[in-house]
């Protein structure tokens, strides 16, 4: 389910598992070097901004992945550098 308002970037670079629900104006960047994983059962709540580190200045971050029966919370910011595992 993708609610109104979402915008996703770059998003050959993501890889969706089953089940995934983007709530309203979620903002998600897929620019990584190894781009993003979503695992199955994962939700991505109201306004929640998923972003590479430093992405405007070439600094872009290794990899991200959201695992399976995961949930990221209303207007949270979640952006890093290294690879990351929820």
């Amino acid at each position: 389910m993708i609610g109104k308002g979402v915008q996703i970037t770059h998003g050959k670079q993501i890889s969706f598992g089953k089940l995934i629900k983007f709530e309203n104006y979620a903002k998600i960047h897929g620019l990584f070097i190894e781009g993003r994983v979503f695992g199955n059962d994962v939700t991505i709540g109201k306004g929640v901004m998923i972003s590479p580190s430093s992405c405007y200045d070439g600094d872009i971050g290794k990899g991200f992945v959201i695992g399976d029966n995961s949930s990221i919370n209303q207007d949270a910011y979640v952006w890093g550098r290294e690879e990351r595992y929820w």
